[in-house]
């Protein structure tokens, strides 16, 4: 094998050289590529979660006030209280 590398011209050993230095640098970016867009792909995937949990904690909070309201109501009888029980009525079954 050595006497074959021995019968190349330097020139063509270097091209030999550079072609694979280059082959290399085309799979590493390739990679490197496909790393990024995994990446990406699980940051819009987290993103869509983090919103979701926003959404629901919104929800509970929301479920959590109506019966509140409800017994402020019964309670004092304002009827600022009924309103505000039925817009909180309204708004959680639209969500």
């Amino acid at each position: 094998m050595i006497k074959l590398l021995n019968n190349i011209s330097i020139r063509n050993k270097l091209l030999g050289a550079l072609g694979i230095l280059f082959i290399l640098g085309l799979i590493s970016g390739l990679v490197v590529d496909a790393s990024v867009t995994t990446a990406k792909k699980n940051l819009t995937v987290l993103q869509n979660v983090s919103e979701l949990r926003n959404t629901m904690a919104d929800i509970n909070t929301l479920a959590d006030n109506v019966p509140q309201t409800l017994t402020a109501f019964l309670n004092s009888g304002d009827m600022r209280e009924k309103e505000k029980y039925e817009t909180d009525l309204l708004i959680l079954e639209k969500t």
